[in-house]
């Protein structure tokens, strides 16, 4: 649903944010 989709990508913008110092490939997932 809509309030879903908006979740994900804000933890998308936030995980992108995270992971941007960090040496991981492109659409990594962390384990959490």
């Amino acid at each position: 649903n809509d309030a879903r989709s908006k979740a994900d990508a804000a933890s998308n913008a936030e995980m992108a944010k995270m992971t941007q110092g960090l040496p991981l490939p492109p659409g990594f997932k962390l384990p959490f």
